[in-house]
């Protein structure tokens, strides 16, 4: 979301906080831009964190700019604390590996622009009954297809039946 956007949803919403958290290479950038638009008290920037849990437990929402990956930890864990999920697509291959994550107004939003990103946070701001149940949907789906055990079972599985039919094949 471009960093002049939040000044319309500050408009709207006097208490919104934005965080943005990483050390990227526009860092210096966005922070001089949220100075110009006098957004010092909205913006606040994180820095690279290790406390993910914290700043996730203080958000409304997990918006995913990028860069890539969109299948990366950051994405999940949200989902796992859930939050719903608001996901910058702007190619078709974004687009549809975003899919992987996002039932489109299930669990969060698929944005291709920067009017729709926009408009899916004020979404989620404007009803907040919609985001709890939408994070809610996120936790269960990341519990449904991320569960690393599950993942490991899975392998297992697949791993005996190889074994086991190269067994039955030489006759063992």
């Amino acid at each position: 979301m471009k960093i002049d956007s939040t000044t319309r949803i500050k408009k709207e919403f006097p208490n919104f906080k934005y965080f943005v958290v990483g050390d990227g290479p526009l860092l210096n950038k966005l922070k001089k831009e949220s100075h110009t638009l006098n957004l010092d008290d909205v913006i606040v920037f994180t820095g690279a964190r290790k406390d993910t849990q914290k700043i996730l437990n203080a958000i409304d929402c997990h918006l995913f700019l990028g860069p890539k990956p969109l299948l990366g930890n950051a994405n999940m864990e949200a989902m796992a604390c859930g939050k719903p999920l608001i996901i910058y697509a702007p190619t078709k291959v974004d687009c549809d590996i975003a899919k992987e994550l996002i039932s489109e107004g299930v669990n969060g939003y698929i944005a291709k622009g920067e009017d729709e990103l926009l408009c899916d946070v004020l979404i989620i701001l404007k009803n907040p009954s919609k985001a709890r149940e939408m994070g809610q949907n996120a936790r269960k789906i990341a519990e449904e297809r991320f569960d690393f055990s599950k993942h490991v079972r899975k392998i297992e599985e697949l791993y005996f039946a190889v074994v086991n039919r190269k067994h039955a094949e030489c006759n063992y």
